[in-house]
């Protein structure tokens, strides 16, 4: 198993985010879940003593977004396209990761690749 600081290390790196944001993905996705709330990564940057846990929660979502490490879940849609799902960062609006991420980041965190 790598070391998690060494994972931590590669993951921040591959994005051009501020380390902050970067450092709030790496952190919803080490809870290894599926699907996450936009509240808990509000959260999350509370817990790191953001300046701004507003702004640093929006912008992590909106950067998982970008990246297509997440994406806005709607029960209703059936439709997988990136395009017809839309984010409005309510407090509640739950984000789905795509199993082709929660795998690459498993295979990050266990090899370090």
């Amino acid at each position: 198993m790598e070391d998690l600081g060494s994972a931590k290390d590669k993951f921040l790196v591959l994005f051009g985010e501020e380390r902050g944001i970067s450092n709030l993905m790496f952190l919803v996705l080490l809870k290894e879940r599926k699907r996450f709330a936009y509240s808990e990564v509000l959260d999350l940057a509370g817990e790191m003593k953001r300046s701004s846990p507003l702004d640093s929660a929006a912008e992590t979502v909106l950067a998982m977004v970008n990246w297509r490490i997440a994406l806005p879940f709607s029960p209703l849609s059936h439709s997988l396209s990136w395009g017809s799902r839309t984010i409005k960062l309510t407090r509640f609006e739950v984000f789905e990761i795509p199993n082709c991420v929660s795998l690459a980041f498993q295979n990050l965190v266990l090899n370090g690749e």
